[in-house]
């Protein structure tokens, strides 16, 4: 029995003091000359931290995952705050009920597509799904005690994130490059609690979509999609369509074979559960650009000399249901030219199989 006490004692302090020693660690060195923005922690931040009291984001890059330039802020709402104020002078009474605010700005510079501005309402619970999201990333196993962030040029891309808990512990996490694993998982974990929000209070969710090209939509938000070529050569008459009717994926495409001389088409047929599947993945993974159709009749869409074309689709957030956002579709600064190329050659080939043949 004492021999067992004994080796418990040693387990025990053999642990505590391997805690301590990977407390202490830091992962890197400095090397003279060499931009090193935070010393990393290898311990993640411990759950006495508490829930979130408010946090900070500031994010631009022109990559593959991300083009464009993002700045989230959360907090206690103050109604003596001037500007929290005059963004939401006709909600004071939600604001100060909830508790908290949600301070969304995104900036996309491609096509100069209108910039997403808005200013929610959000308490408790959302900071406490915001915390687990945050940990699920890996951020806070990246991030130091917060002492002074080291000042990032907002012309270069960046990543800087810092984080005030409970505790009164700050936290901070920052990089001056296009694009890491750190960053992108972080997107994918809080990316789903922000959508919520944004559709909660009837704003768009497209201009994450546009910015954040790394994280596909989800298919099944897809109400209608279109795809309309005319032109005075057969050739380039091309339509193809998909709806959802009653929560049934209907669709419908034309276009003139060059090797049969024919038109081929079909009408209104409903897809089978898998061709719906692929078809809604290639387009998502097809990575377009999503404009309003209002903002897209101010640019000048890439298209071919004497084809008229109009691209438009539809999204919601429940399957099957009537209302949507409409937008234009266009190539977009990290398109899948491969994806796109497979998803219209998808469309014919679903023409094919379901075809009239005049």
């Amino acid at each position: 029995m004492y021999r067992l006490e004994v080796k418990r004692m040693i387990i025990f302090l053999t642990l505590l003091l391997l805690f301590f020693l990977t407390s202490c660690m830091q992962n890197g060195a400095e090397t003279p000359g060499q931009h090193v923005p935070i010393k990393w922690l290898l311990m993640p931040i411990a759950p006495e931290n508490g829930t979130l009291r408010s946090f900070s984001l500031q994010s631009a890059c022109e990559g593959e995952f991300q083009w464009g330039k993002m700045e989230l802020s959360i907090g206690p709402y103050d109604p003596q705050d001037k500007y929290l104020t005059t963004k939401t002078n006709d909600d004071i009474a939600l604001f100060e009920e909830m508790g908290y605010f949600l301070d969304i700005k995104v900036y996309g510079d491609y096509y100069e597509s209108e910039p997403l501005s808005v200013v929610l309402p959000v308490n408790e619970t959302f900071l406490m799904e915001l915390t687990r999201a945050i940990d699920r990333s890996g951020l806070t196993s990246k991030s130091s005690v917060f002492d002074e962030v080291e000042e990032i040029s907002q012309d270069t891309s960046h990543f800087l994130v810092t984080m005030d808990y409970s505790s009164d512990k700050k936290m901070s996490y920052s990089l001056p490059i296009e694009s890491n694993a750190v960053s992108e998982d972080f997107f994918r974990q809080i990316y789903p609690l922000l959508h919520k929000e944004l559709k909660k209070y009837s704003h768009s969710f497209i201009p994450f979509l546009n910015i954040l090209p790394g994280i596909s939509p989800n298919p099944q938000w897809i109400q209608t999609f279109s795809f309309h070529r005319s032109s005075d050569k057969l050739e380039n008459n091309t339509h193809f369509s998909f709806t959802q009717v009653s929560g049934e994926p209907v669709f419908s495409g034309s276009f003139y074979s060059t090797e049969t001389k024919q038109l081929v088409f079909c009408d209104h047929v409903v897809l089978t559960p898998k061709e719906e599947k692929k078809l809604l993945e290639l387009f998502v993974q097809s990575k377009f650009f999503f404009l309003p159709e209002e903002a897209a009749e101010n640019h000048d869409l890439p298209l071919c000399e004497g084809i008229e074309q109009v691209s438009l689709v539809s999204f919601s957030t429940e399957k099957g249901r009537d209302e949507a956002e409409n937008y234009w579709i266009a190539p977009g600064p990290c398109t899948d030219w491969d994806c796109k190329s497979s998803f219209f050659l998808l469309l014919t080939e679903l023409t094919e199989k379901y075809a009239e043949i005049y």
